[in-house]
């Protein structure tokens, strides 16, 4: 399920930045653009500009500077601009070979690469001998003739020795570039439009460490896991021997968390909320959080536990910074989550209804699926075994990515490739004695695990959240039953 939910757009405000030619090239979004990715292109709307002017270190060398935005660059729901990608573009000899931008409208940008000069912040640099660009009038629907003056239109480099530049690029009219163009006016003439329900902010060109929001991060985070973050602190605990536990909201939903379900947090919320592990100097600042403060926090790190979900890490506490709704009000990311906590609170969720995993037969799941809750018949319960107490149980149904028991077992007769093998741990393990073979149970945020070396796919289940319950429901047991009978057919 799609973090972004876009069902309160429609029309030109729905776009989804990106997009591929017909002969393969690829527009990144300007939001995804990172360190490293070699050459690349990119499609905006231009949003600032400055003249062209000449570099004072690097000799006779010209140098533009100007700004983009497109749809990946807005937060979702909120209609608040968090960031724009600046660009900066060089020529040696003619001024008209620079990238001729207006703000207003937009530029198509191929060859471009990243740079991060002396650790500064991400951009975009058009070398003078690989740029290649173009511009496109919004009001005509048109790209734009240069305007070339006395300069040629192309040219052979290394003193004509070496293969011919063109800086300006000619595409199609009838080509995906020119409708993803189209597309790209309808959407920035729509955000005009709506200027009056628009928050429209002066985005701070990307440091090299992001901002990012919860919905966003994974352990392949840039730079390493590593990023910054807006909270609100909903909840924590002081560990004796361990780290301080915090935790927090932004108000997005990152489905490879696990949701909290305890007194202290509703369904509805549980969704939302993200784990961190405070240590060192951190641990002392989690002992001054209190509950329903917004801190901005810088320098987290995206962690994963043994059960593939993330949480976070946080070391220092260096630059953390508490927020006042008054007096920080306007920094962009404390108002959008302010921004999202009103939506959810009206009602829907801050993206429209909280995600919850959905209730899938074992047939259906696989690798790819993520988290899914099964309604399942308990076979057997296994409390002393070498590993940590085992729990079978099955719906049914065929999987073939799961193994038979590895000693044959009266339970487990006819029930090949159907049976899903359960590591209870942590404070799970108290409960395999409550357990009844032949008892109908919901299990709740499973997912199926493949390891090296391990044969078929098992599942782990652990903490102290109630994660197995018994089925009362008598309209969620037949279709479980259902299942057993198609399987009593097949048997036959």
């Amino acid at each position: 399920m799609s973090l972004n939910n876009h069902t309160h757009d429609h029309g030109p405000l729905a776009m989804k930045a990106g997009m591929t030619t017909q002969g393969g090239d690829k527009f990144i979004p300007a939001r995804k653009i990172e360190s490293g990715l070699g050459f690349f292109n990119v499609i905006g709307v231009v949003m600032s500009t400055k003249p062209p002017t000449q570099t004072r270190s690097q000799g006779r060398i010209f140098a533009d500077i100007f700004s983009i935005i497109d749809p990946s660059c807005m937060e979702d729901d909120v209609h608040i601009m968090t960031y724009n990608f600046m660009v900066n573009c060089f020529q040696k000899k003619h001024t008209e070979w620079l990238p001729q931008t207006e703000v207003g409208n937009i530029v198509l940008l191929r060859r471009l690469k990243t740079s991060t000069y002396r650790g500064g912040s991400l951009n975009g640099i058009g070398y003078w001998d690989k740029l290649r660009w173009v511009t496109y009038d919004i009001q005509t629907r048109c790209f734009r003739d240069p305007d070339r003056k006395d300069s040629p239109h192309s040219e052979t480099l290394d003193d004509r020795f070496g293969y011919s530049y063109l800086p300006y690029y000619e595409p199609s009219m009838q080509g995906k570039e020119a409708d993803y163009c189209a597309q790209l006016a309808d959407w920035w003439q729509a955000i005009r439009a709506k200027e009056q329900g628009i928050t429209v902010v002066q985005c701070a060109p990307r440091p090299s460490r992001e901002h990012h929001l919860i919905s966003e991060v994974t352990p392949d985070t840039s730079p390493q896991g590593y990023f910054d973050c807006t909270v609100e602190i909903l909840h924590s605990f002081e560990n004796t021997s361990g780290p301080h536990t915090v935790y927090m909201t932004d108000y997005t939903v990152n489905p490879q968390t696990n949701a909290p379900q305890a007194n202290w947090c509703s369904p509805e919320l549980s969704t939302y909320i993200f784990k961190v592990e405070m240590w060192g100097h951190a641990g002392l600042l989690a002992k001054m959080m209190q509950l329903g403060e917004f801190w901005f926090l810088p320098n987290a790190c995206v962690m994963m536990d043994s059960y593939l979900r993330l949480y976070g890490k946080l070391v220092e506490k260096h630059k953390s910074k508490k927020l006042d709704e008054v007096e920080n009000g306007k920094n962009l990311h404390f108002h959008a989550l302010l921004e999202r906590k009103k939506k959810f609170e009206q009602g829907g969720g801050a993206s429209g209804p909280p995600i919850r995993f959905d209730t899938k037969l074992i047939e259906n799941v696989d690798g790819e699926l993520g988290f899914f809750h099964c309604m399942v018949e308990v076979l057997h319960v296994d409390p002393a075994s070498m590993e940590e107490p085992l729990l079978y149980v099955t719906d049914y149904t065929f999987n073939p990515n799961l193994v038979n028991p590895a000693e044959p077992a009266p339970w487990a007769l006819g029930l090949d490739r159907r049976i899903i093998k359960i590591v209870l741990e942590g404070g799970q393990k108290g409960k395999a004695h409550d357990l009844q073979p032949g008892t109908t149970y919901r299990i709740k945020n499973l997912r199926l695990i493949k390891r090296t070396g391990v044969k078929g796919a098992f599942r782990h289940l652990g903490g102290d959240e109630c994660l197995i319950i018994a089925v009362n429901d008598k309209e969620e047991v037949p279709a479980l039953l259902q299942c057993k009978e198609k399987w009593k057919l097949e048997m036959k």
